[in-house]
């Protein structure tokens, strides 16, 4: 049997002032790490420690989109999901500003979960899972933050062993990237011609924080 949230399905947005002190976050738990092994053990670990970023407020800054089921106002719900997008020009984390001059910033998905208690559900009868909808709403709020029009590129670090997260991401048209800069997924966007050529001399880790 379809397991279904329970409606009304709300979707809020946060700054990052809002989301420090927010309760949900303190007890959001997208998985066991000590269950599960590899990449998504890491990514679990990864996704716990931002949002525990966000509710002490010492996370960078960004914009948090949160899934609530029986929601209204925001808290009044059961928190599902969240998924956290910031400006981040590709590739500067890794290489620093100087190496990537000639582009312009871009979204980046800074961190996306869905609690544990509500993995295999869908948001609505016959629909998408939360992990798949939050995205897409993190991406109209990208665009959003933009000023409309076509879509800004956007990317994440995804490990690559992390196979739901990837798959949500490959859905919301992400493509994964071959070497040397495998680990990132990149949606392509109206902000510059990106040559995905770059030198960069340092190595690339095998992915980053997601876990549907």
């Amino acid at each position: 049997m379809e397991k279904v949230l329970k409606g009304p399905v709300a979707v809020h947005v946060m700054t990052k002032k809002k989301a420090e002190g927010f309760q949900p976050f303190e007890t959001f738990c997208c998985g066991d790490p000590a269950e599960d092994d590899g990449d998504i053990a890491k990514a679990i670990e990864e996704v716990h420690d931002i949002v525990a970023r966000l509710h002490s407020g010492d996370a960078v800054t960004q914009t948090v989109v949160i899934l609530e089921e029986e929601g209204g106002k925001l808290g009044s719900g059961k928190l599902v999901g969240l998924c956290g997008v910031r400006r981040l020009k590709l590739f500067e984390t890794l290489a620093g500003p100087q190496a990537v001059a000639a582009l312009p910033p871009g979204g980046y998905i800074n961190v996306i979960g869905t609690d544990q208690r509500y993995r295999g559900y869908k948001v609505k009868k016959g629909g998408t899972s939360p992990g798949r909808h939050l995205l897409g709403r993190a991406l109209k709020q990208i665009n959003k933050e933009w000023g409309g029009g076509q879509m800004p590129y956007v990317w994440a670090a995804v490990r690559q062993g992390n196979q739901p997260s990837v798959d949500i991401f490959k859905a919301r048209g992400f493509k994964t990237q071959p070497p040397p800069f495998g680990g990132f997924m990149l949606r392509p966007g109206r902000r510059g011609n990106l040559n995905l050529q770059i030198q960069i001399n340092v190595q690339v880790p095998p992915g980053g924080p997601s876990l549907e």
